[in-house]
C-alpha cells in the first residue's frame, strides 16, 4: 500500500461499512453494491494491506489485529475527506435533509433533549436527528467508526483525538415520594438518610454507586432496595413507597411532576461537568459544526431560563413568607 496512485480510496468506503456491518452483505447493502462486486473489493483491499482483515466466526465477520490497528487512521482519512467537501458556505440547514446521530445516555437525554430539539426543528426542519444509547466503554470507537457524531455524557480520560465542550454543571440531590417521613424534616441527618431503604439508578447491575463511597467516608452504609437502569421510571416506581434515591439535580427537576420531590443532601458532594464530544478529525466538517453550535445554544439559553425562573419563584417565595 506504499504507492497510493494504485490504492483505490473506495476500499476506506468497504472497510469502514466491514466495520460497522460486520458482514460482507451488510457491507454490499450499505454501499448498495452488490454482493460479488464487494467480495471483490475485499479481496483487493486484503491485498493492498497484506492482511485478512476481517476473518468469519458464525455469521459475523471478525476484524483482525490489523483491522482493528487501522480502524482509527481510515476513519480520520475519511473524515478529513467528508470535512474538504463540506467547507463553509456548503451547508445550509434550512434546506439540509441531513441525518445525524447523536448519542445520549436517559438522564441526559431527558435533561438536554426537550431544549434541544425544538430550535433544531425550527431552523432544520428538514434535517433527521438520530438519538441512540451507547456504552462507555464503546463511545471511543463509535466516534472513530462515524457511528455517531456526537456523544453526550460524562467522560474520564478523554483521548487526544477527541473535542470536549463543557454543555453545564451538575451536582446531586435525594429524592423522595411527595408523601415521603423525610421531606417534612427540617434538618435531615446523615445518619437518618443513610437508614431510609434506597433506590439506585445504575446500568452495571451492581448495588454501590458514588453514594455509598461517601457515606463510608462518614462511617455510614445504606440498603439498595432496588436497581434500575431506566431514570426515566424512577419517578413512578418510587411513588407512594419508602425508597429515597439520589439523582442529579436537572433529573430530578424533570421528574417533579411524577410525583418527586428533591432534597438537599445531608452532606457535600463535589459537582461535574456534563459534556459534548466529537471526533477532532471532524472539527471542520460545517454540517457537524452547526449542529454542535446548535446544542450548545440551545442548552445554553434553556439554562438561563432556568435560572431566571428559579430567581422568579425565589423571589416569590420571599414575598408570600413576609
Amino acid at each position: 500500500m506504499n504507492d497510493l496512485s494504485r490504492f483505490d480510496l473506495n476500499l476506506l468506503l468497504l472497510f469502514e461499512a466491514l466495520m460497522q456491518e460486520r458482514s460482507v452483505s451488510g457491507a454490499a447493502k450499505r454501499l448498495r453494491l452488490g454482493q460479488p462486486a464487494t467480495s471483490a473489493a475485499l479481496g483487493r483491499l486484503r491485498a493492498a494491506v497484506g492482511d485478512e482483515l476481517f476473518v468469519r466466526t458464525g455469521r459475523a465477520m471478525r476484524p483482525t489485529v490489523k483491522a482493528c490497528e487501522l480502524a482509527v487512521p481510515f476513519g480520520q482519512a475519511l473524515a478529513e475527506v467528508r470535512a474538504a467537501l463540506n467547507r463553509p458556505g456548503s451547508f445550509d440547514p434550512a434546506r439540509s435533509n441531513a441525518t445525524f446521530t447523536l448519542a445520549h445516555t436517559d438522564y441526559t437525554a431527558l435533561v438536554t433533549l426537550p431544549a434541544q430539539l425544538a430550535p433544531l426543528r425550527a431552523i432544520a426542519p428538514g434535517v433527521t436527528l438520530q438519538v441512540v444509547g451507547y456504552e462507555k466503554s464503546e463511545v471511543f470507537s463509535s466516534l472513530d467508526r462515524n457511528q455517531i457524531d456526537v456523544a453526550i455524557g460524562v467522560f474520564d480520560n478523554v483521548p487526544a483525538r477527541f473535542n470536549t465542550q463543557v454543555l453545564f454543571e451538575e451536582s446531586f440531590v435525594g429524592v423522595a415520594s411527595v408523601d415521603h417521613p423525610i421531606l417534612k424534616r427540617k434538618t435531615i441527618t446523615p445518619e437518618q438518610f443513610a437508614g431510609y431503604p434506597h433506590a439506585l439508578v445504575t446500568v452495571r447491575r451492581d448495588a454501590r454507586g458514588f453514594i455509598d463511597k461517601r457515606l463510608a467516608e462518614l462511617g455510614l452504609s445504606r440498603r439498595v432496595a432496588m436497581t434500575t437502569p431506566y431514570i426515566f421510571a424512577l419517578g413512578a416506581a418510587l411513588h407512594g413507597t419508602d425508597l429515597v434515591a439520589t439523582l442529579p439535580r436537572r433529573a430530578a427537576e424533570k421528574l417533579s411532576s411524577q410525583g418527586l420531590r428533591q432534597f438537599e443532601l445531608p452532606f457535600s458532594t463535589d459537582p461535574w461537568s456534563v459534556t459534548m464530544m466529537w471526533n477532532a478529525a471532524s472539527e471542520l466538517d460545517t454540517a457537524l459544526a452547526w449542529l454542535r453550535e446548535s446544542l450548545l445554544r440551545s442548552t445554553n439559553e434553556n439554562r438561563s431560563a432556568a435560572n431566571e425562573c428559579g430567581k422568579l419563584n425565589g423571589a416569590v417565595k420571599r414575598k408570600i413568607h413576609r
